[in-house]
């Protein structure tokens, strides 16, 4: 029987992005999937301090990033980009993902900040 192995062609090259956000990851308990429908599963449960990966596996880039749409924002500690420490700051192209350590207890909204329409809970309980 002949078992075939991945096509190495389809795999991207490790950008320096990519190997700074593998070089700090500790690992992580949640997966959530972008793909061209959205976050798959929009709805993640973890425990404080717990880590989500957000994989990037569209078509186009991704951007996530907290909303208020759960009734208030994930904190801030001053040093992000934006309005939340929940931010990946930057858009995330194809294959490439993030991570994000939850440390405060809450439910917390994003959204994909390229297309608004697509959005997310994560729930740390």
């Amino acid at each position: 029987m002949a078992t075939s192995s991945p096509d190495v062609t389809e795999i991207p090259p490790l950008t320096p992005m990519m190997k700074a956000v593998l070089e700090k990851s500790k690992g992580f308990q949640a997966l959530v999937s972008y793909t061209d429908r959205g976050f798959e599963p929009a709805d993640v449960v973890v425990q404080k301090g717990e880590t989500v990966r957000f994989t990037n596996n569209s078509s186009g880039d991704l951007w996530v990033a907290a909303t208020g749409a759960s009734g208030r924002v994930y904190p801030s500690t001053g040093n992000e980009c934006g309005q939340s420490a929940f931010d990946s700051c930057i858009p995330l192209r194809p294959q490439e993902f993030w991570e994000f350590t939850f440390g405060v207890a809450g439910t917390w909204s994003y959204t994909d900040n390229l297309h608004k329409d697509r959005t997310g809970v994560v729930r740390a309980q």
